[in-house]
């Protein structure tokens, strides 16, 4: 029998829970680099071409290498106007997404784009060989808002295992919900916007106070990474 939401049903216009963790629940994340440049990755494939192009750092690079650099970004699979990326939270052995998709074959193919660059730099960097995480990503489907603000919720408490001041962890999507200035490849305000519709609204003064008061519920053991 297969692991749990190992198989999946995907439905245009749905949001989903990915996550997944190294094989043998290894470290993904060795060096403060390899969290930047699996953030720079998944930038790229949600934030417009234009967007990626404009922020190529120019300084001591060759215009040869700029013009490579360019034409990378711009033959580079992009989902900007396919994925929607509410809230994530990288941590050292795995990693959570929230996630809505607008076709039912998008998250399949952002995956693995993702997951087969990601793994080829950290084979290369760390001159390995094989599969990085244990087997094929988890998907769960969030059928309702509910569903959803209780799976935020849940990510952005990941790393209170690691910190006290979960708003200042680097690696989770948290630090611009505290901010309040989320940049255009994140999609904060659709979270924010079902909290505030929300009956849990009416008792206290920010998400980020309902986040640290309300710990994450429904969930069974074998939802955990």
């Amino acid at each position: 029998m297969p692991s749990k939401n190992v198989v999946k049903k995907f439905l245009p216009h749905s949001a989903y829970h990915i996550y997944n963790r190294g094989i043998e629940k290894k470290t993904i994340f060795l060096s403060q680099k390899d969290y930047y440049v699996y953030m720079r990755y998944l930038i790229e494939y949600i934030c417009p071409p234009e967007e990626n192009i404009k922020g190529i750092v120019t300084r001591g690079k060759s215009r040869k290498n700029i013009v490579k650099r360019i034409r990378f970004l711009s033959e580079r699979k992009n989902y900007v106007s396919k994925i929607k990326l509410m809230s994530y939270c990288l941590m050292p052995t795995h990693f959570h997404f929230l996630i809505e998709q607008t076709d039912p074959r998008t998250i399949t193919s952002f995956m693995k784009a993702l997951s087969g660059r990601y793994t080829q730099y950290f084979n290369r960097k760390y001159q390995r060989v094989g599969s990085l995480y244990q087997g094929i990503y988890r998907a769960r489907y969030l059928p309702s808002n509910r569903d959803k603000l209780v799976v935020a919720n849940y990510i952005h408490k990941n790393p209170q295992s690691i910190t006290n001041e979960l708003e200042a962890y680097p690696w989770s999507s948290l630090q611009y919900f505290a901010s309040k200035k989320a940049p255009n490849w994140l999609y904060s305000h659709k979270v924010l916007k079902i909290y505030q519709d929300s009956p849990s609204a009416k008792s206290y003064k920010s998400y980020l106070e309902y986040l640290k008061d309300h710990p994450p519920g429904g969930w069974s053991a074998g939802d955990h990474v």
